[in-house]
């Protein structure tokens, strides 16, 4: 069974980890439970290389990674506020 969650879910799942805060089993269930929207799907098969964060260059990956995810969303909703219809200005005039 594959876990649904939002890009936004998952911003803060890796958010968590980058601080420490997440809980014990956490991180082990974001590497290893295969997510259903296949875009999360594909960074988090990458994610097992950050489990300890020890090196500068791995916490500087990751964090790369969840600033791309929130840049996307950012823009998702820009897009999608952008498409609303706009108001028609009615005229009182006859």
């Amino acid at each position: 069974m594959k876990r649904k969650l939002s890009p936004r879910q998952f911003a803060d799942e890796l958010e968590r980890h980058l601080l420490g805060t997440e809980g014990k089993w956490d991180w082990g269930d974001t590497t290893s439970i295969a997510i259903a929207d296949e875009r999360l799907e594909r960074i988090r098969r990458g994610l097992p290389k950050f489990d300890l964060l020890t090196r500068g260059k791995d916490r500087d990956e990751l964090k790369a990674i969840n600033a791309a995810l929130h840049s996307a969303m950012r823009n998702r909703a820009r897009n999608r506020s952008s498409a609303l219809p706009r108001a028609r200005t009615v005229s009182l005039a006859s």
